[in-house]
């Protein structure tokens, strides 16, 4: 396969399984944490002491909301969800680009390199965050980097403190993305998973220069919370003590919890890598033992050392998706390079070849689609993808090398991709409180506070403004004589929802929805009669 085609076919299936429709997926708590902060930053400069809905939000490092602000200046919005979730995609891409460099000079391959890359870019939890603004990617992407650079310098008999220096700097990044998750759950294992493999052996002529590193990290990660604690120290220990409390009291799973959330997060690579596992062990058939047993070592301790935590949730699982990504890709090529007979050859291309059709008929109906919603950068996209997949399916027979086939059905996979988000986008409903951002610059919200019974911090992010609890301090007030503004969700009336009868008020706006219970009204509340 021509190189300019062969790096244009693995650009397009890796920037689709990381940024295509990112703005489809309905913005969750974590997500709008990290939007509210950041525009805080953006409208109100509280760049070094991150504040959200008029408290200060010290639970996470300020490094990833940063870079978010940084996006939103740019969009000069806060409600631009491709803006707002570009950065953790370009954190995604970070990963695949260093996964790529390290798989190559650990199995000096670079097909290995290739597939780890195309399988990491199209497996569901990896795509999944992606396409979310959360602290999780943006950990785990300066930790890669670190455990390239880190690997680069043990490996490097000269000119290796420049890796280490790196390294270091990237461990900071990592903190300052979210504390310590990437270093005892990226970093950790595979240190141990190198040291089982190499036996001590690379480290000891490297002890200084790790040291030095490991100086530079802390350094870096340091500045913020000795700010902090200077400006807030109550708040810092009030939010060390939570999130203390919160690993071993909040989201509590049993330990085999990941063990049987794993293989459906892996998504389409499971059986591959399940297969991979089994021949772990087999010195005779598979060439590279020792890389490919260090990467199994590698996930093994990830999901102990995951299972350990008694706080628990699925996407926790993100940084197991790198070492599953390389398995799969070690028996992909394993399985192409031992084909020999015919038949077998002609059984697997066969089966390409359906995938290719299927993503071929998907492509169509999707195109169809786009042409009635008159969306011209769907429709291009979708065309051009539409003649590559042709091309590839006219050009590849049993007799071409397995190559090209193992790239179509990628690109067939991209193309399903293609074909299911434009329905998703008209097919899933989207959440009730993206109504409010038509409204947040009404008058009244300008001039008012504002309140809720039990506060929505979707709600906070989607009409752009801080709200209070509702309590008796606000009756208070209304006695006298201020004016607040109370944001209700559902269809209870306003004397129900705050369990007082003798109260004058007025609607100022509802929104709509088919679903009564998912209605915002917004009231205007006077007086205590």
């Amino acid at each position: 396969m021509n190189k300019n085609i062969n790096l244009l076919l693995i650009f397009f299936i890796v920037f689709s399984g990381i940024f295509a429709f990112n703005y489809v997926i309905c913005v969750d708590l974590m997500e709008v944490r990290n939007f509210i902060t950041a525009r805080e930053m953006v409208d109100h400069g509280h760049w070094l002491t991150p504040i959200m809905n008029g408290e200060y939000r010290l639970a996470k490092p300020p490094l990833p909301t940063w870079i978010t602000a940084f996006f939103m200046m740019i969009a000069k919005t806060d409600t631009n969800l491709f803006f707002n979730r570009l950065p953790a995609g370009i954190s995604a891409l970070m990963i695949v680009f260093f996964l790529f460099k390290l798989v190559k000079d650990i199995f000096e391959d670079e097909n290995i390199a290739k597939y780890s890359a195309l399988i990491l870019s199209t497996s569901y939890m990896f795509m999944f965050m992606a396409r979310k603004g959360t602290w999780d990617i943006y950990c785990h992407s300066f930790m890669m980097g670190g455990i390239y650079f880190f690997y680069k310098g043990l490996m490097s008999e000269s000119k290796y403190y420049k890796y280490f220096i790196l390294f270091g700097i990237f461990m900071g990044l990592s903190w300052m993305s979210k504390g310590p998750v990437a270093f005892y759950v990226l970093l950790l294992p595979f240190i141990i998973s190198l040291l089982i493999i190499n036996k001590f052996s690379i480290f000891r002529c490297k002890i200084v220069p790790t040291l030095m590193a490991i100086i530079i990290c802390i350094v870096i990660s340091s500045i913020w919370p000795i700010l902090i604690y200077c400006v807030a120290p109550e708040a810092l220990k009030a939010v060390a003590s939570q999130e203390i409390h919160a690993w071993s009291n909040r989201h509590i799973r049993p330990f085999w919890y990941y063990i049987i959330r794993f293989p459906f997060m892996a998504g389409i690579w499971f059986l591959p890598v399940l297969v991979a596992i089994s021949k772990v062990f087999d010195k005779k058939k598979i060439q590279y033992f020792s890389p490919l047993f260090m990467f199994f070592i590698w996930l093994a301790l990830q999901i102990i050392l995951l299972s350990i935590i008694p706080e628990k949730k699925v996407r926790y699982l993100l940084p197991t998706t790198i070492p599953m990504a390389v398995m799969a890709a070690y028996y992909l090529q394993y399985t192409l390079q031992k084909i020999e007979t015919t038949f077998l050859f002609t059984r697997i291309y066969n089966f390409y070849y359906l995938i290719s059709i299927t993503g071929l008929v998907i492509t169509i109906f999707a195109s169809s689609y786009c042409m009635f919603r008159f969306s011209e950068y769907r429709l291009i996209v979708v065309i051009i993808a539409l003649f590559l997949n042709l091309f590839l399916i006219i050009k590849s027979n049993p007799y071409v090398e397995m190559y090209k086939l193992t790239m179509l059905i990628f690109l067939s996979f991209t193309l399903i991709l293609y074909g299911i988000m434009p329905l998703a986008i008209k097919y899933v409903k989207k959440d009730s409180f993206m109504d409010l951002i038509r409204y947040r610059n009404i008058p009244e919200l300008q001039n008012h506070e504002l309140y809720m019974t039990d506060v929505n911090l979707k709600a906070v992010w989607a009409i752009n403004k801080n709200i209070k609890k509702f309590d008796k301090n606000v009756l208070k007030k209304l006695k006298q004589g201020m004016q607040v503004l109370l944001l209700i969700k559902g269809n209870q009336t306003i004397e129900k929802e705050i369990n007082i009868k003798t109260l004058k008020y007025s609607e100022i706006f509802q929104t709509h929805n088919q679903n009564k219970n998912e209605i915002w009204h917004l009231y205007k509340l006077e007086e205590v009669l």
